[in-house]
Formats: structure tokens, sequence, C-alpha cells
């Protein structure tokens, strides 16, 4: 199926301070309340937003980078998952696998596991070269202390779903919980603490508090500015 996009092609002087948006947040809230749905998604601190519902309707604000767009107007098929990095790097997880300014190590053993046999259901690196690979048999990541992480969701919380990292922190989401590198953003924290009430898929955020929060169908919370 062609994706059916959107995109923020203007600001408007509008502030709506129960979400604390910007009209960048505002956009996406119109969006996701007129759709009922949110799947997946990224979110950065400069780079913009980008969500998509369990329909593969794409809406994206300014700032991703027009190599995305381009991407996002070719693709056809189902979209899992999306890394967008602060300086504009990006990976799309679906049907087909595509992404620019990705680390090589991270590429050779995508590719190594793809020779496996095994299906990639998660990507996420950052600005740094520090990335995770989650696929239905394997988890990977660059370094010592991601891979413990890994293994300690995994250990402790069962098959791992997603991971999301920004240029400070990490989150891995496993079957029965989730685990992180550093503190997570306070309302973020807040609302999987006392608020959160489906079951969590996927989950994207930024160091400056926005998130995104999923069960990779059509339910979703977020917090965009």
């Amino acid at each position: 199926m062609k994706k059916n996009i959107l995109i923020l092609a203007f600001m408007m002087c509008v502030s709506v301070a129960v979400f604390s948006q910007s009209s960048n947040g505002l956009y996406i809230h119109q969006f996701l309340t007129t759709e009922n749905s949110c799947k997946t998604g990224a979110v950065t601190d400069r780079g913009g937003y980008v969500v998509v519902t369990a329909e593969n309707k794409i809406a994206y604000t300014t700032g991703i980078p027009l190599s995305l767009v381009t991407c996002f107007n070719e693709w056809e098929g189902d979209i899992w998952d999306i890394c967008l990095t602060e300086s504009g790097s990006w990976f799309i997880v679906g049907n087909n696998l595509r992404g620019e300014g990705c680390p090589q190590a991270m590429m050779s053993e995508i590719d190594n596991f793809l020779d496996q046999g095994d299906t990639v259901i998660s990507v996420t690196f950052n600005d740094y070269g520090e990335w995770i690979v989650i696929t239905d048999n394997h988890f990977s990541a660059s370094n010592q202390q991601l891979r413990q992480l890994l293994e300690k969701t995994n250990n402790t919380y069962g098959f791992i779903r997603s991971a999301s990292m920004t240029n400070n922190n990490a989150i891995v989401v496993g079957k029965g919980g989730i685990m992180t590198l550093q503190p997570i953003p306070r309302e973020l924290d807040k609302y999987l603490s006392t608020m959160q009430t489906f079951d969590i898929q996927l989950i994207k955020f930024s160091d400056g508090g926005a998130y995104l929060v999923t069960d990779g169908e059509n339910a979703a919370h977020y917090n965009l500015y």
C-alpha cells in the first residue's frame, strides 16, 4: 500500500498550554486525534516528529531531513519502527529496511542477522555512533554497557520488543517491562509509573522531555512541544 503522507508546511501561531506544544506538537496532536491511531514514530528535540498510523498513514513536521521525506514518498508496505537522530540520520524498519547516516558496524550486524534468516524488528542509534539492533531471534549493541542493558531486560522482562536511544540515554522495552540506561525525563517517568494503561510495544523519547508511547497498533500516549 502506498503511504498517505501529510506535512506541516507552515508554522501556526498557536500555543496550547494543556499540551505545552508548539505548532509542530499541535499539528501532530491534531493529526492523531483525527486518525485515532498511532503505531510508531520518531521524536527529537531539534529534528522534528514523525508518526505512523495502523493504516500506514504518515505525518511529519518541518525539520526532518529531505532524504527521509523522499523515502516516505517512495515507501510501499508497512513501517514498524523509525529511528531519527538529532543531526538528521535515520533508519526505517518494515517490510523493507532503509537508512541514511547509519553506523557501518550496525549495518554489518543487520546484514549478519538477515543472513541467518532473522527479521529485524527494531533499530536505534545516536549521533555518537552507538546503536542497538533487535530481531525476532537476537539482539546486539555497539558497546558492553548497552549489551548489558539488553541482557538484563531480556532476563528480567522476557522478549525484547524495541529500543530507543538519544545522545544521552536508552530505553529497552521487554514483554513484561522496561529498563533504561539513565533516569528518563520526569513527565515520561510519571506517565509510565502512574498513568500507563495499555501493553507497551515501543517508547520514543528525547533528552528534552518529548515522548511517544504506543502499543504498536493503535493506542498511544505522547507529550510533544
